[in-house]
């Protein structure tokens, strides 16, 4: 177990959000731990968005003008929600002002904007002023905007470009979404999971072991009832995060389902269509200037077998070159960038380096790490 840098509550060593205060503790980059009060990450660099401790002390704070009036109010985690509308019930019904609560820094609008336009001895009240520029990705309307139903009652989605790094992205992704549309548009508190298993099939996605145990590394984020999901508070902000990304963002990121392959009717019960295909990662620099390029790093070691080839890949690519992310797909470029024959089967040849030699980690496909045996192999054993 570990504790929130921020609050100090007790959480699972995975946990990259703390459930209590809701603050990120783990880097999104690179997975370092982020330091308290730190604007960046001290280990890649990534600028943080940090908030103010939510604890703050209360205050509030009322302004009027001829034609305006404004009513502020700051208020702890705690007593926010209640405080407001205690205070909301006292106003008047026909010039009530617009209530705001201050909540990690952020002035959070919990009623609709009205204004007070002053007629002569009258004053009405004018409903329609412009929202604020974060209202965007607050609105639970525009999750809306990214699925459209069909005929017959069933999810798809309308906006395909979810902004995902690779396939077990995209489907945590759509799966994170899915189930905020079911909570703020359908009201379904809880969703069932045979619901999310149908919908990323219709996606043409599968639960496949990599998304399970992405899944189940993001445990903070919502709550697994069988046979139910329900997100929770971190949950809910990571749903928003991925929809102001689709909807502000204009840039492609990574993987969408248009690179999904597809099969011909007459290849359908041909397993071997769906075998495994993989593809050069043309960003993945093998020859970086001013350390040793990877075909210097096999020449120093005697490696036969596939699986001490698969080892010095992923230890080359980890803590020669610093790669954060390494895919099945990473591996293949380094055979094909050292002109050895690559197996068949590479995702199997990996998971068998991990079973039968402990050498890399690869719970997860689309993260596989060094394992501390693979170390000593590479390190030690592997030198001519």
């Amino acid at each position: 177990m570990i504790d929130c840098q921020f609050c100090g509550q007790e959480l699972p060593d995975n946990a990259k959000f703390c459930y209590k205060c809701g603050r990120q503790i783990i880097c999104k980059e690179c997975g370092e731990r982020l330091i308290k009060d730190a604007p960046i990450c001290v280990v890649c660099g990534l600028e943080i968005k940090t908030n103010t401790n939510s604890t703050a002390p209360n205050h509030i704070k009322f302004s009027e003008t001829t034609t305006e009036r404004k009513f502020e109010a700051s208020f702890s985690d705690q007593t926010a929600g209640n405080v407001v509308e205690t205070l909301a019930g006292f106003l008047p019904i026909n010039h009530r002002p617009k209530l705001k609560h201050t909540i990690d820094s952020q002035i959070i609008d919990i009623s609709p904007e009205v204004k007070l336009v002053s007629r002569g001895d009258e004053e009405e009240v004018s409903p329609d002023m412009p929202c604020p520029n974060n209202c965007a990705e607050r609105n639970p309307a525009n999750i809306s905007k990214i699925f459209k139903e069909r005929s017959d009652g069933s999810l798809s989605l309308h906006i395909t470009d979810l902004k995902a790094t690779s396939k077990v992205d995209y489907a945590y992704r759509a799966t994170i979404l899915y189930i905020y549309y079911q909570n703020e548009i359908e009201h379904m508190s809880e969703v069932p999971q045979a619901d999310v298993k149908t919908f990323l099939k219709n996606l043409g996605l599968e639960q496949d072991g990599s998304y399970r145990a992405k899944m189940s590394k993001m445990k903070s984020l919502f709550s697994s009832t069988s046979p139910a999901y329900a997100l929770s508070l971190a949950g809910e902000n990571e749903a928003k995060t991925y929809i102001d990304q689709i909807l502000t963002s204009d840039t492609a990121v990574g993987w969408t389902i248009g690179n999904l392959s597809k099969t011909s009717k007459g290849q359908s019960g041909n397993k071997k269509s769906s075998l495994d295909s993989y593809s050069v990662v043309t960003s993945l620099n093998l020859s970086p200037t001013g350390k040793e390029s990877l075909k210097d790093f096999l020449s120093r070691r005697n490696l036969k077998s596939a699986m001490e080839l698969n080892t010095a890949f992923v230890y080359y690519l980890e803590k020669i070159i610093g790669c954060t992310t390494i895919t099945p797909n990473h591996v293949y470029t380094c055979y094909k960038h050292a002109n050895i024959k690559y197996p068949s089967k590479l995702r199997q040849s990996l998971t068998d380096t991990k079973r039968r030699k402990t050498w890399i980690e690869t719970a997860d496909m689309e993260n596989i790490k060094i394992a501390p045996n693979g170390e000593n192999y590479i390190e030690h054993d592997s030198l001519k």
